[in-house]
């Protein structure tokens, strides 16, 4: 039985003597300030945690380790509440490693950070600006929001915007805009878009988020059948931005 079952299986039989209101997480890249309620739990598909304060959470991701062969630790807290500039901040940091135990095909080390801020514009719309570094001992095969920066540095950094739209309490919709690789030589453009659902204890997000070099964009409008090289002019990738997850 995998990680995942296990853990779902284990969501189920405490769900039926411990309750906990879902959040949001965001998407990969562009990530929300919200943390669960402190004394609980959390496993699905993106995230398998525990919250033991309002403001903090710690837990690690099945989804890495079964579509990227890694193991993974993973830490959110929220750092500071309502200020004059923006209604709350918080950190995300995360250690990622391959294991073969798990798969064979990505080989990466790497650590991750995230300093995300929460603009609420009005109730309809909720504005999330977020900066994040990543720093590479092994990129052999790295994930899919590492591209090949065309230089010898093993860091990023990527600042990223996620926007979101509340048709109601518990519906939305989140599109994604950033510039991933700011220190490459060719940065590349990053966009996403999700819809999510909430219950009282439940998360369904679905979604996709694209990487790619400005010119791909003239190759989708082109007229002629050209075909180029995989270069840093012309790189692109697709990465999947669901999420079933179950709070209590």
């Amino acid at each position: 039985m995998n990680l995942f079952k296990s853990s779902l299986i284990v969501a189920l039989l405490w769900g039926q003597i411990a309750s906990a209101n879902s959040i949001v997480f965001g998407h990969n890249l562009g990530i929300t300030t919200d943390s669960a309620e402190g004394g609980t739990f959390t496993a699905g598909t993106y995230f398998l945690g525990y919250a033991p304060t309002d403001s903090c959470m710690f837990g690690t991701s099945p989804w890495m380790a079964a579509g990227y062969n890694s193991y993974s630790l993973l830490a959110r807290c929220r750092t500071s509440g309502e200020t004059e500039y923006f209604r709350s901040s918080a950190l995300q940091a995360g250690y990622i490693k391959s294991d073969d135990s798990l798969g064979d095909f990505y080989q990466q080390d790497f650590a991750i950070v995230w300093w995300a801020f929460e603009n609420k514009i009005n109730d309809a719309y909720t504005l999330y600006t977020s900066i994040n570094y990543m720093y590479f001992w092994d990129e052999t095969v790295p994930m899919s929001l590492r591209r090949e920066p065309y230089n010898d540095q093993p860091w990023q950094w990527t600042i990223s915007t996620l926007h979101q739209l509340h048709w109601t309490e518990t519906m939305g919709f989140q599109f994604e805009l950033a510039i991933l690789g700011l220190n490459y030589k060719v940065p590349r453009i990053h966009g996403g878009y999700s819809s999510y659902k909430k219950w009282s204890q439940f998360l369904l997000q679905l979604g996709l988020s694209m990487t790619g070099s400005d010119n791909n964009f003239d190759r989708l409008t082109s007229q002629d059948s050209v075909v180029y090289n995989a270069d840093e002019h012309y790189d692109f990738s697709v990465h999947p931005e669901v999420q079933l997850q179950y709070f209590f």
